[in-house]
């Protein structure tokens, strides 16, 4: 198993392990949430190398660049920035190609927009997250929405503490990842001290919107909105969570396949029942009746 960890003596005797982090980001390597985070990381003393996107690209999910992409340094060489004129999957597996020694983990954010249930297959800050986890490292995502009461880049300094703090205490526990699993990070958009805890949570498969397009007055153009969701309330979906107030915090995997548990054995039983009838009835020299015709 991979671990969070450097499990020198050294490091156990400090209270903070200093960690190689791998960031970015679905907002594009200039937004104010990736680069106070950033900050914030080194200043504990975390070592960091940012490759995130150009541009904006929200809601290109875990989509890749092919054949090409074109990286640039940014700014000054010796701060190990790098904008990469794609998607923030493409920006991970560039990173870890320049990176000259692979990262202790894999950061997403700060992302504005929180994404959950039948939303997270359209985020780009969780594919980036998933393209880490299928490389066996550790990844996590921050996600956060912003407020009307709260400047953007204060917001963004208490959630980039919040992680700071996260990332001492999982140092500190010795806490081991199994090998593909990440955390998805929910920040409500409340000052510190109006969040009443931070709570383990649940899929639950919820979001409360969807998206949809729409027509406009331009014939054959439609634009893509917020739909009402169909998904069912959950009261421990992360979305749910987050929308309280809470910090929500999601353990994820890059693993999408059905894993066998208590609530879903019935199913895979008759599921495999129903495969091994069909293994005796499937006739493989295409012979049997409605084989097509060669």
């Amino acid at each position: 198993m991979r671990s969070l960890l450097l499990l020198s003596l050294a490091g156990l005797i400090q209270s903070s392990v200093a960690l190689k982090i791998l960031l970015t980001n679905e907002d594009g390597v200039d937004h104010p949430g990736v680069n106070i985070i950033r900050r914030a990381l080194i200043e504990k003393g975390h070592k960091v190398w940012t490759f995130a996107p150009k541009d904006d690209v929200t809601g290109m999910g875990a989509s890749l660049n092919m054949p090409n992409v074109k990286v640039v340094q940014h700014g000054d060489t010796k701060e190990r920035i790098w904008e990469v004129e794609g998607y923030p999957a493409t920006a991970v597996l560039v990173g870890l190609t320049i990176m000259d020694q692979e990262p202790d983990l894999i950061l997403s954010g700060i992302n504005v927009g929180y994404a959950s249930g039948p939303t997270d297959i359209h985020s780009g800050a969780q594919g980036g997250v998933l393209t880490g986890l299928g490389k066996d490292i550790p990844a996590f995502s921050l996600l956060t929405n912003l407020s009307e009461d709260i400047d953007d880049e204060v917001h963004y300094g208490h959630a980039s503490v919040f992680v700071t703090h996260l990332l001492d205490v999982l140092v500190d526990d010795m806490v081991v990842f199994p090998i593909g699993v990440g955390l998805k990070i929910g920040y409500p958009a409340l000052l510190p001290d109006a969040i009443p805890r931070v709570v383990l949570a649940g899929y639950g498969h919820y979001n409360p919107f969807s998206y949809g397009y729409y027509k406009t007055s331009n014939e054959g153009v439609y634009k893509i909105g917020p739909a009402p969701s169909a998904q069912r309330y959950h009261a421990d979906s992360d979305a749910v969570l987050v929308e309280q107030g809470n910090i929500g915090v999601l353990a994820i995997t890059n693993d999408i396949s059905l894993h066998k548990t208590e609530d879903n054995a019935y199913f895979l039983d008759d599921i495999a029942s129903v495969l091994s009838k069909t293994d005796a009835r499937w006739t493989r020299n295409n012979e049997g009746a409605g084989a097509p015709a060669i």
